[in-house]
């Protein structure tokens, strides 16, 4: 896709037909069930799932996307929580009892907060849903950044289960892509500085494949002298 198409319309002319092949992966233990958010420059967007054998593709009108289950199933799983809102809940009487906020953001009680695709993808749309609208790339990118740290999976939080061999899951990075502007930004567990490529300035003449090690150390802003 990345190397033919260059609009999700591209690619889902592309895709029509494409056969699957399951390939056991040596440093999983499994055959990977890959599952592909496409989006182009426009914000036309595309999940892309293998399913029953075969590719499944279906729009995103929500603009969220998490791994398991699938696609359709999420989008109705949405119905469970149309009571929640951005806007603050406000005071109820029970009987003649009054009941009222315990602090902001009320409006999403309930707002399941574990780490499942499930509840990732609820609160992904929610959230995103929520947000002001943008006025400046930095100010999106600031946005999105805080968003995403509601999602990250600390070294330890997803264990294999008692007496299971396997790793401990991780948030191994974050990536943010500026479509409009070609630029790549990304961050990584052991390093959280945000870093950009910006594809635009790539060379792109024929040679060896060119990589960066993403094995970087993580540095800290020293603001120690403006206390003096």
């Amino acid at each position: 896709m990345l190397g033919q198409c260059a609009t999700v319309k591209e690619a889902r002319e592309k895709l029509q037909g494409l056969s699957l092949v399951a390939e056991f992966n040596k440093a999983l233990g499994t055959v990977p069930t890959a599952h592909f958010l496409v989006v182009d420059a426009t914000g036309d967007s595309l999940v892309v799932e293998p399913i029953g054998g075969k590719l499944v593709m279906r729009d995103d009108p929500v603009g969220v996307f998490t791994n398991s289950p699938p696609f359709t199933w999420h989008l109705t799983n949405l119905s469970t929580y149309l009571g929640l809102s951005a806007q603050q809940a406000k005071a109820i009487k029970v009987g003649t009892f009054p009941v009222k906020p315990l602090g902001n953001g009320a409006g999403m009680l309930g707002l399941p907060g574990d780490i499942t695709p499930p509840s990732r993808f609820v609160r992904a749309a929610l959230y995103l849903n929520a947000l002001s609208p943008f006025k400046t790339t930095e100010e999106a990118l600031g946005s999105l950044i805080r968003l995403h740290q509601s999602f990250f999976i600390t070294k330890g939080m997803a264990k294999p289960a008692a007496g299971d061999s396997g790793p401990i899951e991780i948030t191994q990075w974050e990536m943010y892509t500026d479509l409009a502007h070609h630029k790549l930004y990304f961050a990584t567990y052991d390093n959280l500085n945000l870093r950009v490529v910006d594809a635009a300035k790539l060379d792109y003449s024929p040679g060896p494949i060119r990589s960066l090690s993403l094995d970087q150390p993580q540095t800290f802003e020293d603001l120690t002298k403006a206390f003096h």
